[in-house]
């Protein structure tokens, strides 16, 4: 196991198109930002060992589904900061 310390903001590459991002704690949470592409499957050890019926196969399936969550970014677009009525 590679152990590393990271402070809040800095990344660490995963092979070409894996980004880890270390994020502030919330209070005894340690949290870390993940972008990879669909194709790869990111599901927490803990869950798939405590559930015997999920699998990687119907995670998977979920994955096919498309994720349930939405990315609302909270600065505005660059067209609007540089006043381009575009």
């Amino acid at each position: 196991m590679l152990v590393l310390t990271r402070k809040p903001g800095q990344q660490i590459l995963v092979g070409d198109d894996i980004v880890l991002t270390f994020l502030p704690k919330e209070g005894d949470q340690i949290r870390v930002g993940i972008d990879a592409p669909l194709s790869v499957n990111i599901v927490r050890k803990e869950i798939v060992g405590r559930d015997r019926n999920l699998s990687t196969k119907s995670v998977d399936k979920a994955v096919e589904k498309g994720p349930k969550i939405s990315y609302k970014p909270k600065v505005k677009p660059w067209k609007d900061i540089l006043g381009l009525g575009i």
